[in-house]
Parts: structure tokens; sequence; C-alpha cells
């Protein structure tokens, strides 16, 4: 190499054995132009994996409270409920964040194959899921609405959620923020019935 050849053209260094320094200088310019090429690809991608950490961090508490509503929206769908509760249970449902998805799969490529998978399909189902719900019209209060088996829908769209919440908990290190949930159901469906009810006073 030049910059070998610059230093040890011959040796042991002496009066008819010198450095070559112009060749020294030209390496020494390669490597700075070199760092100065390099050094600002790897700090933008050092701060796209930061924003798509915290993108993630954001995304496993909203998950939770996704998980939340469905869970709750689920248990009211197994048998029969009035048309008022119907209605609140299609509002509750409505919790889906389609923006979430579509910003973790902006910073896609900062997390893990497995992860990339389940970040793409989840906002594929969401996007699913809201377009469905778009045809669900309100009822009238007083009528019965049988929806025993109705909500597919939402029993493999809170297991895709989930699946997709724990992957990125594991890469950001909130494992304990994951399945907190449940334990705040019992109180979600309690609102949902209560809702309902002033749904019959108006």
């Amino acid at each position: 190499m030049a910059w070998m050849s610059g230093l040890a053209e011959c040796y042991p260094l002496g009066a008819t054995c010198v450095i070559d320094w112009s060749a020294v200088a030209t390496a020494a310019a390669a490597i700075i132009a070199l760092f100065v090429g390099v050094a600002p690809i790897v700090l933008q991608g050092q701060d796209r994996r930061r924003k798509g950490m915290a993108k993630a961090r954001m995304a496993v508490a909203t998950m939770e409270i996704q998980a939340l509503s469905l869970e709750a929206v689920i248990q009211m769908c197994k048998g029969e409920m009035s048309g008022a509760e119907y209605n609140e249970v299609m509002n509750t449902s409505k919790c889906l964040d389609i923006d979430m998805a579509r910003g973790l799969v902006d910073y896609i490529d900062v997390f893990k194959p497995a992860t990339r998978s389940l970040i793409v399909d989840c906002a594929t189902r969401t996007d699913t899921v809201l377009r469905a719900q778009r045809r669900e019209l309100k009822v009238k209060p007083s009528v019965t609405v049988h929806s025993n088996g109705y909500f597919g829908i939402y029993e493999m769209y809170l297991s895709l959620l989930l699946r997709c919440q724990l992957a990125l908990a594991e890469e950001t290190g909130l494992t304990d923020a994951c399945g907190q949930y449940h334990s705040a159901v019992p109180d979600m469906l309690s609102e949902i019935r209560r809702r309902a009810a002033l749904e019959w006073v108006d």
C-alpha cells in the first residue's frame, strides 16, 4: 500500500532511507476524508435508531390501552346485548390507532426481522379493521343484538396486537409493561354499560 511504502521504503531509517512524507500525507488525507464522509452516516443511523426506539416505547403503552378496550369489546360480544350496549361497544372498539402503526413502519429498519414482520402485519390489520368499522351502523337502543362470534375479527386482531407489543417491549426493555390491562377490564365493562344506560335516558 502507498502509505506503507511511505513509512518503510527501506529499513532501517538512515541517511539513505527516509520516510516518503508525501505518501503519508496522501494516506492521512484519505483517512480524514473517509471519516468526514462516514461519520454523519453513522450518527444519522444512531439518531434514527433512538427515534425508532422512542416510538416503540410509546407504542407499547398505547397498545396496552388498545388491548384493554378490545378485551372489553370481546367480552361484551360473547352473548346478547341491548342496542345501546352495542352502540357503546362500537364506540369503544374505535380505539385503534393507525397513526401509531404507520409511525413504526417509518422506522421499521431499526427493528429485528421478526419484529418488522409483526409491525407490518399489525399496520395492515389495523387498516382492515378500521375499514370494517365504517360499515357498522348505529342501532336503536331498545333492540336486542345477537353478536356471539360476530367480533371474531377483534379476537384475531387482539392476538396480533399483543404479539407485536411483546416484540417491541423486548427490544426496548419494557416487558414488565405488557399484560397489565387485565385487571382493568371489569372497570371498562362497567363503564361501557354505564354509558349505554345513559343512551337509554337520552
